[in-house]
């Protein structure tokens, strides 16, 4: 891998840039994110060793990339979007290298400042094209990143580029030029977080339980004066093996003490030569310690329901409800607990706090509950890693659920389903893997605003549409809503159906049509006025009523949830 990166280095060097370099340096990245997830405690180590036959500009670029891996993994970051972070950041130093290797060759202790960096125009040039959105907007920041050595504080900068500045940050900490002082990784980490905000911290907060104060390939030092290499984190333990004194090259547990000293980036040949470390006696010791502190949460899979949400239904099934049961069930999830109070609070006529589930479930009744529920724990799975228009789509989601209900009007069967209907149909935007490397959600298209296809201008969007029938029959929707969904898109008078599920598919594509004429300012087309003309006849209502819709949803979610476009 390292002879990869700098053989990509000097690509970016010498070499005008095809698209086979943007997707060389893509496997790169990707090969990196694998090797530390297959292999965190050996992958991380590389941070604490200076490699004396590494140029030194390889070495940051590694340092920064694998810091930029830990922090998006241990910050549970969807996978193609630290997948092109860590691209950034491999990439972000091999304009100025000649500099940077110069400035590391000095010691004068004068010039420490770390020089300008000026990013390829044809690098950037052909990632706008691609529409590599979030590898650009880590270069982007390329120039001012000399300047941030102050308080990191809050800023425009989206929080992809707040992790970038935070990896080039540690990494320069860690691999000081010049006669700069050198830090221990705990010291790194130490001053970084006295001198950021919280909205900062919070990007480093993860990393104290892994990679933890003593990580893995740090060396500490005891009271006694005798080093040992940390090879695993068990907090509070590590796994040691000892590098000096009667016990040298024993491996064991080891209690950390206040009295330990982590100590600065040490040298080595060689990057092969930490393998040799790591071998099968370390092995052994980690089966036979448990608590070993892992480097990913937990991830749950899209298809596979919450099982709290099916014994849910497991009981409002039964022909007498037992509501101690169902509220001692539901208690159990804090997340649903504290959504379902939150909603029952806000729509308690008595305008009082509701503080028990039992007392939310009176107030909402079962059914709102329970599609509360089931809206709220799709969204958390949907949401679970982070990508940059991650709350875009959140936001509006809510606000085509709100328009969903609000278009429903007094049938009460209809109010009650359109929501979850509604985030249901919403699921594709959380999946698309081309949403995925973009900060700014682009939706130039203005065409059948009813077809959720047209909201992404990829080659490849039959899955916004598949996707949710996917979810639907894996959540155990009702068979009409599935079917629905699978005319979301289809317009009233060319449907063959029931009545229900025509006015719930209706629904569908008149709210979409209504989220994107809120949410972006669209104006209907030709063939979505056409549409709507039909919807307004299927449903038996008109344009104003339509119109009244969509000023008290976007009133509505202006309140409960902003709009940030």
């Amino acid at each position: 891998m390292l002879d990869d990166l700098v053989s990509v280095q000097r690509t970016l060097r010498t070499t005008a840039l095809t698209p086979a370099h943007v997707n060389q340096i893509l496997h790169l990245a990707d090969d990196l994110i694998g090797c530390l997830k297959q292999s965190p405690d050996q992958v991380t180590a590389h941070l604490f060793w200076r490699f004396k036959a590494l140029p030194y500009v390889t070495q940051l670029s590694l340092t920064s990339a694998i810091l930029g891996a830990v922090t998006g993994v241990r910050n549970q970051f969807n996978d193609t979007t630290l997948q092109h972070l860590v691209a950034g950041l491999l990439t972000l130093y091999s304009f100025n290298q000649a500099e940077i290797e110069r400035q590391a060759r000095q010691a004068d202790g004068g010039n420490t400042r770390f020089p300008p960096l000026r990013p390829s125009s044809r690098l950037r040039s052909a990632l706008r094209h691609s529409q590599l959105d979030v590898w650009d907007a880590v270069l982007d920041i390329a120039p001012s990143l000399p300047s941030w050595n102050g308080r990191l504080s809050p800023t425009a900068l989206q929080p992809v580029q707040q992790v970038a500045v935070l990896s080039h940050r540690l990494a320069r900490m860690l691999l000081p030029v010049a006669d700069q002082r050198r830090m221990s990784w705990a010291q790194a980490l130490s001053h970084l977080a006295l001198h950021s905000s919280p909205q900062w911290r919070n990007w480093l907060a993860p990393l104290v339980d892994y990679p933890g104060l003593m990580p893995p390939g740090s060396v500490i030092r005891n009271k006694s004066g005798q080093t040992s290499l940390v090879l695993s984190v068990a907090q509070p333990d590590v796994i040691v093996r000892s590098l000096s004194g009667q016990q040298q090259d024993d491996i064991q547990v080891h209690r950390c003490q206040p009295t330990d000293k982590g100590l600065a980036t040490q040298s080595i040949g060689r990057p092969q030569r930490l393998n040799q470390w790591w071998d099968e006696r370390w092995q052994h010791q980690c089966d036979a310690l448990l608590g070993i502190t892992p480097l990913q949460h937990n991830t749950y899979r899209l298809d596979h329901p919450p099982p709290i949400l099916l014994d849910i239904q497991t009981q409002l099934s039964n022909p007498v409800v037992d509501v101690a049961k169902l509220s001692t069930l539901i208690s159990t999830e804090a997340p649903l607990v504290s959504h379902l109070l939150n909603i029952a609070s806000r729509l308690n006529r008595e305008q009082l706090t509701v503080k028990s589930v039992h007392h939310a479930l009176m107030v909402l009744g079962y059914e709102r509950a329970n599609a509360e529920l089931i809206q709220h724990a799709l969204l958390l799975r949907l949401s679970q890693h982070y990508f940059p228009l991650q709350s875009a789509f959140l936001q509006f989601t809510r606000l085509r659920s709100i328009l969903a209900q609000r278009l429903a009007g007094d049938d009460i069967t209809l109010s009650l389903a359109m929501p979850t209907l509604a985030t249901f149909a919403n699921t594709g935007l959380f999946t698309h893997p081309g949403f995925k490397t973009r900060t700014q959600w682009r939706c130039q298209q203005q065409n059948a605003l009813y077809d959720i296809t047209t909201l992404h201008d990829h080659t490849d969007n039959a899955s916004l549409h598949s996707h949710p029938l996917t979810l639907a029959k894996a959540w155990q929707q009702p068979a009409s809503s599935i079917e629905a969904l699978r005319l979301a898109a289809t317009p009233p008078r060319e449907m063959n159906t029931k009545s229900l599920i025509k006015r719930q598919a209706t629904l569908l594509g008149l709210s979409l049509a209504g989220a994107r004429m809120v949410y972006f300012g669209h104006s209907p087309d030709r063939h979505t006025e056409t549409y709507l003309a039909q919807a307004f006849e299927s449903l038996d209502t008109d344009h104003e009523t339509f119109s009244r819709s969509l000023f008290d949803a976007a009133t509505e979610i202006a309140v409960n949830c902003p709009l940030g476009r």
